[in-house]
């Protein structure tokens, strides 16, 4: 399966990211979410240092309802940089598994109030 590409809206270096919800479905049909870890990260490159580090089982991500597959992200910081990040979601299932479900863009722009 080829991930969905979605690029994230702009955010601000610093700012709290404002709440968004997403639904996965896999051929029509939703991903259930019981037992699973979603997980986001995001890089200025695929291989560089990890700028911003979500998961459902620490910060920035809340699984809302599991047999609808709803996953919100927010209320995490922004990375301070001034920088075009690259993304993915991530679903860790409980037998082992890990799909990529999203990529695409995080775009970070630096403050202008100091």
């Amino acid at each position: 399966m080829t991930p969905g590409k979605y690029n994230w809206p702009a955010q601000y270096a610093g700012d709290t990211a404002r709440p968004w919800e997403i639904q996965i479905l896999e051929d029509g049909n939703i991903v259930k979410l019981t037992g699973v870890t979603v997980k986001l990260q995001a890089r200025r490159d695929p291989q560089g240092v990890v700028l911003l580090d979500l998961s459902s089982d620490g910060t920035g991500i809340t699984i809302t309802d599991e047999e609808e597959g709803k996953v919100r992200f927010g209320g995490y910081t922004n990375p301070d940089v001034q920088a075009m990040l690259t993304y993915d979601i991530q679903y860790h299932f409980p037998d082992g598994s890990l799909t990529t479900y999203l990529t695409g863009v995080y775009p970070v722009y630096g403050q202008v109030t100091q």
